[in-house]
Protein backbone atom coordinates (compact mmCIF):
# COMPACT_ATOMS: atom_id res chain seq x y z
CA UNK A 1 0.00 0.00 0.00
CA UNK A 2 2.38 2.59 1.22
CA UNK A 3 4.76 1.53 -1.80
CA UNK A 4 2.64 2.44 -4.53
CA UNK A 5 1.80 5.94 -2.34
CA UNK A 6 4.83 6.93 -2.71
CA UNK A 7 5.96 5.87 -6.10
CA UNK A 8 6.82 9.10 -7.32
CA UNK A 9 7.95 9.22 -11.17
CA UNK A 10 8.63 12.62 -12.60
CA UNK A 11 9.61 10.41 -16.17
CA UNK A 12 7.50 7.50 -16.79
CA UNK A 13 6.22 8.58 -20.55
CA UNK A 14 4.97 5.10 -21.18
CA UNK A 15 2.71 5.17 -18.65
CA UNK A 16 1.61 9.34 -19.53
CA UNK A 17 -0.31 10.94 -21.92
CA UNK A 18 -0.34 12.32 -25.02
CA UNK A 19 0.10 16.08 -25.21
CA UNK A 20 -1.14 18.39 -27.71
CA UNK A 21 -1.30 21.82 -26.50
CA UNK A 22 -4.23 21.76 -23.60
CA UNK A 23 -5.32 18.61 -25.34
CA UNK A 24 -4.00 15.70 -23.12
CA UNK A 25 -5.15 12.04 -23.49
CA UNK A 26 -4.28 8.93 -21.20
CA UNK A 27 -2.27 6.51 -22.90
CA UNK A 28 -1.97 2.80 -21.32
CA UNK A 29 -1.59 2.79 -18.31
CA UNK A 30 -2.85 2.14 -14.56
CA UNK A 31 -6.18 2.89 -14.91
CA UNK A 32 -6.67 3.90 -18.17
CA UNK A 33 -5.94 3.02 -21.89
CA UNK A 34 -4.64 4.42 -24.72
CA UNK A 35 -6.97 7.59 -25.79
CA UNK A 36 -8.67 8.11 -22.93
CA UNK A 37 -9.78 10.95 -21.93
CA UNK A 38 -8.60 11.82 -18.22
CA UNK A 39 -11.37 12.10 -15.39
CA UNK A 40 -10.43 15.17 -13.83
CA UNK A 41 -8.06 18.10 -14.86
CA UNK A 42 -6.48 21.05 -12.82
CA UNK A 43 -4.62 23.80 -14.16
CA UNK A 44 -2.26 26.25 -12.23
CA UNK A 45 -1.91 29.86 -12.48
CA UNK A 46 1.38 29.57 -14.17
CA UNK A 47 -0.05 27.86 -17.00
CA UNK A 48 0.89 24.30 -16.33
CA UNK A 49 -2.12 21.56 -15.98
CA UNK A 50 -2.40 18.56 -14.11
CA UNK A 51 -4.60 15.29 -15.26
CA UNK A 52 -5.65 12.96 -13.84
CA UNK A 53 -6.60 9.38 -15.72
CA UNK A 54 -8.24 6.87 -13.85
CA UNK A 55 -11.31 5.46 -11.78
CA UNK A 56 -13.87 8.11 -10.31
CA UNK A 57 -17.11 7.13 -8.63
CA UNK A 58 -19.05 8.97 -6.48
CA UNK A 59 -16.58 11.67 -6.17
CA UNK A 60 -13.82 9.68 -5.08
CA UNK A 61 -10.74 8.35 -7.23
CA UNK A 62 -8.78 4.74 -7.13
CA UNK A 63 -6.21 3.25 -9.45
CA UNK A 64 -4.82 6.45 -10.95
CA UNK A 65 -1.67 8.23 -12.38
CA UNK A 66 -1.49 11.79 -11.81
CA UNK A 67 0.20 13.41 -14.90
CA UNK A 68 1.65 16.71 -16.57
CA UNK A 69 -0.18 17.71 -19.48
CA UNK A 70 3.33 19.78 -20.62
CA UNK A 71 5.81 16.90 -20.03
CA UNK A 72 3.85 13.61 -20.20
CA UNK A 73 5.83 13.09 -16.86
CA UNK A 74 3.77 11.06 -14.23
CA UNK A 75 4.06 12.69 -11.35
CA UNK A 76 2.69 10.30 -8.60
CA UNK A 77 0.30 7.27 -9.10
CA UNK A 78 -2.67 5.38 -6.44
CA UNK A 79 -3.43 1.16 -6.51
CA UNK A 80 -6.94 0.51 -7.03
CA UNK A 81 -7.45 -0.68 -3.39
CA UNK A 82 -6.44 3.35 -2.56
CA UNK A 83 -9.86 5.35 -2.17
CA UNK A 84 -8.80 9.45 -2.62
CA UNK A 85 -10.72 12.45 -2.76
CA UNK A 86 -8.99 15.29 -4.36
CA UNK A 87 -9.14 19.12 -3.94
CA UNK A 88 -7.89 22.08 -5.62
CA UNK A 89 -7.61 25.06 -4.23
CA UNK A 90 -5.36 28.06 -4.28
CA UNK A 91 -2.59 26.40 -6.66
CA UNK A 92 -2.32 23.41 -4.55
CA UNK A 93 -3.82 20.30 -5.47
CA UNK A 94 -4.77 18.17 -2.43
CA UNK A 95 -5.03 14.13 -2.18
CA UNK A 96 -6.34 12.61 0.48
CA UNK A 97 -6.11 8.96 0.68
CA UNK A 98 -9.25 7.44 2.31
CA UNK A 99 -9.51 3.83 3.69
CA UNK A 100 -12.80 1.93 4.78
CA UNK A 101 -12.84 1.65 8.90
CA UNK A 102 -15.50 0.63 11.45
CA UNK A 103 -14.25 4.20 13.18
CA UNK A 104 -17.90 5.24 13.87
CA UNK A 105 -20.68 5.18 16.78
CA UNK A 106 -21.29 1.51 17.59
CA UNK A 107 -18.22 0.49 15.06
CA UNK A 108 -20.49 1.97 12.08
CA UNK A 109 -18.08 1.98 8.97
CA UNK A 110 -17.10 5.17 7.37
CA UNK A 111 -14.32 6.40 5.65
CA UNK A 112 -11.41 8.05 7.20
CA UNK A 113 -8.38 10.17 6.07
CA UNK A 114 -5.22 8.12 6.38
CA UNK A 115 -2.78 10.00 3.97
CA UNK A 116 -2.62 13.42 2.34
CA UNK A 117 -0.62 14.36 -0.45
CA UNK A 118 0.04 17.73 -2.13
CA UNK A 119 1.35 19.31 -5.76
CA UNK A 120 2.33 23.14 -5.02
CA UNK A 121 3.91 25.70 -6.69
CA UNK A 122 7.19 26.97 -5.31
CA UNK A 123 9.14 29.49 -6.79
CA UNK A 124 7.13 29.21 -9.56
CA UNK A 125 7.83 25.47 -10.05
CA UNK A 126 5.57 22.85 -9.70
CA UNK A 127 6.49 20.23 -7.32
CA UNK A 128 5.13 17.18 -5.02
CA UNK A 129 5.34 17.30 -1.64
CA UNK A 130 6.09 13.81 0.52
CA UNK A 131 2.65 11.84 1.17
CA UNK A 132 1.92 12.42 5.17
CA UNK A 133 -0.07 10.89 7.70
CA UNK A 134 -3.53 12.96 7.94
CA UNK A 135 -2.93 11.93 11.83
CA UNK A 136 -0.80 11.03 14.70
CA UNK A 137 -3.54 9.27 16.72
CA UNK A 138 -6.98 8.25 15.03
CA UNK A 139 -9.68 9.99 17.17
CA UNK A 140 -12.84 7.82 16.99
CA UNK A 141 -16.52 8.32 18.70
CA UNK A 142 -16.57 4.72 20.11
CA UNK A 143 -16.35 4.82 24.05
CA UNK A 144 -12.83 3.54 25.51
CA UNK A 145 -14.67 1.17 27.57
CA UNK A 146 -16.12 -0.32 24.81
CA UNK A 147 -12.32 -0.57 23.14
CA UNK A 148 -11.04 -2.01 26.17
CA UNK A 149 -14.11 -4.63 26.23
CA UNK A 150 -13.38 -5.72 22.81
CA UNK A 151 -9.53 -6.13 23.56
CA UNK A 152 -10.90 -8.21 26.56
CA UNK A 153 -13.42 -10.72 25.17
CA UNK A 154 -10.82 -10.78 21.84
CA UNK A 155 -7.75 -11.40 24.28
CA UNK A 156 -9.56 -14.38 26.21
CA UNK A 157 -10.87 -15.81 22.84
CA UNK A 158 -7.45 -16.13 21.38
CA UNK A 159 -6.72 -20.15 21.86
CA UNK A 160 -10.78 -21.24 21.58
CA UNK A 161 -9.84 -23.20 18.42
CA UNK A 162 -12.81 -21.42 16.57
CA UNK A 163 -10.84 -19.10 14.36
CA UNK A 164 -12.54 -20.12 11.15
CA UNK A 165 -15.67 -19.28 11.93
CA UNK A 166 -14.40 -15.75 13.21
CA UNK A 167 -15.84 -13.04 11.38
CA UNK A 168 -12.54 -11.82 10.48
CA UNK A 169 -13.31 -8.58 8.31
CA UNK A 170 -15.49 -6.61 11.42
CA UNK A 171 -12.82 -8.45 13.82
CA UNK A 172 -9.62 -7.17 11.75
CA UNK A 173 -11.23 -3.69 11.43
CA UNK A 174 -12.01 -2.97 14.65
CA UNK A 175 -8.83 -4.04 16.37
CA UNK A 176 -7.16 -1.85 13.26
CA UNK A 177 -9.02 0.86 14.81
CA UNK A 178 -8.10 0.54 18.18
CA UNK A 179 -4.47 0.18 16.86
CA UNK A 180 -4.69 3.56 15.48
CA UNK A 181 -5.77 5.54 18.30
CA UNK A 182 -2.47 4.29 19.99
CA UNK A 183 -3.72 1.82 21.99
CA UNK A 184 -0.26 0.11 22.75
CA UNK A 185 -1.89 -3.73 24.11
CA UNK A 186 -4.21 -3.26 20.71
CA UNK A 187 -0.83 -2.45 18.39
CA UNK A 188 0.67 -6.03 20.10
CA UNK A 189 -2.31 -7.89 19.08
CA UNK A 190 -2.86 -6.84 15.60
CA UNK A 191 1.18 -6.83 14.63
CA UNK A 192 1.20 -10.20 16.48
CA UNK A 193 -2.52 -11.61 15.47
CA UNK A 194 -1.17 -14.97 13.86
CA UNK A 195 1.47 -16.06 16.90
CA UNK A 196 -1.24 -15.09 19.09
CA UNK A 197 -3.58 -17.10 17.61
CA UNK A 198 -1.71 -19.38 16.53
CA UNK A 199 -3.58 -19.62 13.31
CA UNK A 200 -2.73 -18.06 9.76
CA UNK A 201 -5.30 -16.07 7.86
CA UNK A 202 -5.65 -16.24 4.26
CA UNK A 203 -7.25 -14.92 0.81
CA UNK A 204 -8.67 -11.59 1.45
CA UNK A 205 -8.64 -11.92 5.36
CA UNK A 206 -4.70 -12.67 4.97
CA UNK A 207 -5.02 -9.01 2.56
CA UNK A 208 -7.15 -6.89 4.82
CA UNK A 209 -4.27 -7.89 7.84
CA UNK A 210 -1.18 -7.35 6.29
CA UNK A 211 -2.46 -3.55 4.37
CA UNK A 212 -3.86 -2.98 8.41
CA UNK A 213 -0.10 -3.76 9.82
CA UNK A 214 1.23 -1.43 6.85
CA UNK A 215 -0.86 1.48 7.16
CA UNK A 216 -0.40 1.56 11.07
CA UNK A 217 3.87 0.65 10.46
CA UNK A 218 3.94 3.72 8.01
CA UNK A 219 1.71 5.76 10.13
CA UNK A 220 4.53 5.38 12.94
CA UNK A 221 7.34 5.65 10.73
CA UNK A 222 6.28 9.01 9.92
Amino acid sequence: MRQALLTITLALVSTALLSQGENCKCRQGIGAAEGDDPVASYSYSTGETLVICGYTEDGLYSEFDVLECATGASIIRYAADQKCRLEFVQDTLRITELRYLPSGANWAWQFERIAIGMMILRDGQLIALPTVPAFRFLTTSIPVSDQEEFLSHFRLNLDNGLHRNWKWDELLGQLEVIALTGNEDAIDLLTNLEKLCNYQLDGAYREQYLDAIATLQWIQEN
